[in-house]
């Protein structure tokens, strides 16, 4: 079985959903609440679980009960937890996500105090039967490292250059087989506006393929034959985008594990992603393999 380390951030997700009707000045009322695993790391390494993959997450916890929670979350759908860094005497991080109908989609976080990972708690034998590591820049000098060391054993990497600063984004660049960004954040990087010519930029500075995603209009991709393909965005019953990008990701790491091309990855990806909008959560609706790959005929 293909092997896949996942290493960034994981968190644990209350995600409520304001009943429209029952509302006072100072008070709501909740219709839903779910609590499940967050993180973009995390959730994508839950997707690759469900649908096959054989998964280890490395992230970091407080030992507290809920870094006990954000564990199980994972362990329970089969990733491998033994490489989490736990964190003696600190407290684990939270998100939550209020869905009110005239307030809109509200995000409140608290990181707690959790030290983040850092490069001497990186272990190169968590690379060992490892054939994909992704990393989703949250931890960006541990990372770097292990991308670093993943590159030297002929580990492919798949990054994600969400929120990570410029000299970090360049480099992933380079260490990179696979580069997965927003469309505002690869435009900033790379310097140009048109979308051909950011992939192309992207491409030409050492990604070997290059990913776009563009929300409501789905996404783009490029591999060094320059050819620039484009993935129209599902229409769906949406409920709940909260990571929707995760899953996205996921979906591109499974193509890279097994050499897919890249309208496949891209199709695949975009409907794992749009499928997991129609519940709360990243992973609510998380579907099989069998079932998405149905869905694109």
């Amino acid at each position: 079985m293909m092997r896949v380390l996942s290493v960034g951030y994981c968190t644990l997700d209350q995600i409520g959903v304001v009943e429209p009707t029952r509302r006072s000045e100072n008070r709501r009322e909740l219709s839903t609440l779910s609590v499940q695993g967050g993180g973009t790391a995390a959730t994508a390494a839950v997707a690759l679980a469900r649908w096959g993959a054989d998964v280890r997450f490395v992230g970091v916890v407080g030992d507290d009960e809920r870094g006990r929670q954000i564990e199980r979350t994972l362990s329970a759908v089969g990733v491998d937890t033994s490489k989490v860094v736990r964190r003696r005497g600190q407290i684990s991080q939270l998100s939550m996500v209020m869905l009110d109908p005239e307030l809109g989609r509200r995000l409140y976080v608290t990181p707690g105090n959790v030290a983040p990972l850092a490069v001497d708690d990186v272990n190169e034998a968590w690379l060992d039967g490892i054939d994909v590591l992704l990393v989703d820049g949250a931890y960006p000098q541990a990372q770097l490292l292990l991308a670093r060391r993943a590159r030297a054993r002929g580990v492919r990497v798949v990054a994600e250059l969400k929120g990570v600063a410029r000299d970090v984004a360049e480099e992933l660049l380079s260490l990179a087989d696979v580069v997965v960004s927003s469309e505002r954040v690869a435009s900033d990087l790379s310097g140009v506006g048109a979308l051909r010519s950011i992939c192309k930029e992207l491409v030409e500075r050492g990604a070997g393929r290059a990913i776009i995603t563009l929300g409501v209009e789905g996404a783009a991709g490029m591999d060094n034959d320059g050819e620039l393909l484009r993935e129209e965005a599902r229409r769906i019953r949406e409920v709940d985008v909260t990571g929707a990008g995760d899953v996205f990701l996921a979906g591109v790491v499974l193509g890279e594990l097994h050499r897919w091309p890249l309208a496949r990855t891209l199709a695949f990806a975009n409907v794992a992603a749009a499928r997991s909008c129609e519940g709360l959560g990243g992973r609510s609706s998380l579907t099989t393999r069998e079932g998405l790959e149905a869905m694109l005929g």
